[in-house]
Parts: structure tokens; sequence; C-alpha cells
């Protein structure tokens, strides 16, 4: 994940460029994040607490921004754990519905419901 401490702006601004950067990084991976996701729970239990262990991390990357987000008054959340946690499904699961000749095109859905 960028570094969303060296960008820019406001936390909602950062927060959005990073948004739009996983979105991106998803999408432009679609068929290893969505085989991935089916096939998880037959990984080596080693590789799996390894993977389980990044996003973990990723996902406790993705609390600070919210958290800086909140005090600084630009988002109103009450558990920033949560809403990492449904940001980072929510993109993750773009790669099941996405489609390159839907009614989307990979920038549109990299921008929208991020904006700040």
């Amino acid at each position: 994940m960028v570094c969303w401490r060296t960008l820019p702006g406001p936390p909602a601004v950062r927060l959005a460029k990073v948004g739009r950067r996983f979105v991106t990084a998803v999408l432009n991976s679609q068929r290893h994040t969505a085989i991935f996701a089916r096939e998880e729970k037959n990984l080596a239990p080693k590789d799996l607490r390894r993977i389980s262990g990044r996003r973990r991390d990723f996902d406790r990357k993705l609390v600070e921004p919210l958290d800086e987000g909140v005090a600084a008054g630009e988002f109103h959340v009450t558990d920033t754990r949560r809403a990492a946690l449904a940001i980072g499904g929510m993109v993750s699961w773009d790669c099941v519905w996405y489609r390159l000749d839907g009614r989307l095109t990979l920038e549109q859905r990299a921008t929208s419901g991020l904006s700040a």
C-alpha cells in the first residue's frame, strides 16, 4: 500500500487517492485475485498464515487514515477498524463482478465512490 502520509492534501483526499490505487491494483490483477478468493481455503497452512498476516497488516494500515480523518472532523465513523475491513472487502470483491466490457471502465470504477 502506498504510504498515505506522503500524499498531499487532507485525510479525505489522501484516502481517496489510496482507494483509487487499491481498486486499480485489484482490477489489474483481477484473475489472480479471483482465483485466490476462491482457493484460499486450499492453501497450505504456512502460506495461509503468511498471506493472512499481510492482509491484517494492510487492514491496520487502512485504519490509520480513517483515524486521522475522524480526528480532523472529515469522517464520521464510529468504528474505523470495521470501516477499513468494509472498504477492503468491497474493493476485493470487485474482482468477481467487474467486467472490462461492462458499464464502468476501470478508471470509472477506481474513482466511483472514492471522492473527497
